[in-house]
């Protein structure tokens, strides 16, 4: 009698675990029917074995048509040597997760899908499972797109501001008539050398400080077209005495300042305002005019001895009339 329960019992047991198998064969037979994700079976060699609808939905492959076939024909040329190399792969390893390719659809696009594949080592066969990503990637495309084309415009507008800024630069330190530097600028200038000075006793400048005799004449007998067409050519005489680096402004009116930086001695400002005089002595023809003027000129040369550029100013304007 105890016997017969016992064999009942297992019995029972064994009915039992035949149903659970069968309700679970059957919930995974659903969940690979109905799954929009690729579900395959392939063998060692890559070959289909089999395939859940999906395929036909998603590629539009019936399975029947892939039965058999390798899973490579379906990839992208440019995905089928890596994808080769991931199948042998998983025959050493028997896993692999998150790998991404393309796969070809029945009207020849392609989809991007990311695969996950487990191998049996008793059956030898390989168990694969395949998510469209193709909307995922299309969107990182796109995103990627527009923060290249954000920062194109970003940069655009950070170049075009900085084209901005060196313009109101110039213009704030430039002189619109002449185009010369103005009193900003020379000041500016000035302030650095006198500073540099501090540091380097050695250091010598000079500066020149002019204005035009008559000019004042010219412009009320002859009118302000003409004066300043007239103050534009003695700027181009001023600037053609003076090397490059060193600084012409128009400080004011008829009035103009020149910076000499890093000279050795006295005799260097010296021979610029004697080239000034040549210059300012030759006719100029302005219109139908034949003008002739000089001009008052003092000369500073200066080192550590000045602490501000306003004192150098004032004793070149002093100078003028010594």
């Amino acid at each position: 009698v105890v016997d017969e329960l016992e064999l009942r019992l297992k019995a029972k047991r064994i009915l039992e675990t035949q149903t659970q198998y069968h309700q679970l064969s059957n919930e995974l037979a659903s969940f690979f029917e109905l799954s929009p994700d690729l579900f395959c079976i392939v063998d060692e060699n890559g070959h289909f074995l089999r395939l859940n609808p999906a395929w036909q939905q998603v590629l539009g492959f019936k399975t029947e048509e892939l039965h058999g076939k390798p899973f490579w024909q379906l990839l992208h040329p440019d995905d089928r040597q890596i994808s080769h190399t991931l199948l042998a792969e998983l025959l050493k390893q028997s896993e692999l997760t998150g790998f991404d390719n393309l796969f070809r659809t029945h009207t020849g696009n392609y989809r991007w899908f990311r695969w996950s594949a487990k191998r049996d080592i008793g059956s030898k066969q390989i168990y694969a499972v395949g998510h469209d990503i193709t909307e995922v990637r299309q969107t990182a495309v796109e995103l990627s797109q527009f923060n290249e084309h954000l920062e194109s415009l970003v940069a655009k507008r950070t170049e075009d501001l900085e084209h901005a800024n060196v313009k109101l630069y110039h213009n704030a330190v430039t002189d619109a008539l002449t185009g010369l530097g103005n009193r900003a600028l020379f000041l500016e200038r000035l302030s650095r050398v006198i500073e540099n000075c501090k540091y380097d006793t050695t250091h010598k400048f000079a500066v020149l400080f002019l204005d035009l005799d008559r000019f004042k004449f010219i412009n009320d007998s002859l009118g302000h077209n003409v004066g300043d067409a007239f103050l534009v050519a003695v700027a181009e005489a001023l600037r053609s005495c003076v090397q490059p680096g060193n600084i012409v402004a128009r400080f004011g009116g008829d009035e103009f300042t020149i910076l000499l930086e890093d000279i050795k001695d006295i005799s260097e400002a010296t021979e610029v305002a004697l080239c000034i005089q040549a210059n300012i002595r030759a006719a100029f023809e302005i219109a139908t005019h034949v003008l002739h003027t000089t001009a008052s000129i003092g000369v500073v040369f200066a080192g550590a001895n000045y602490r501000t550029a306003e004192a150098v100013l004032r004793d070149a304007d002093t100078a003028k009339y010594v």
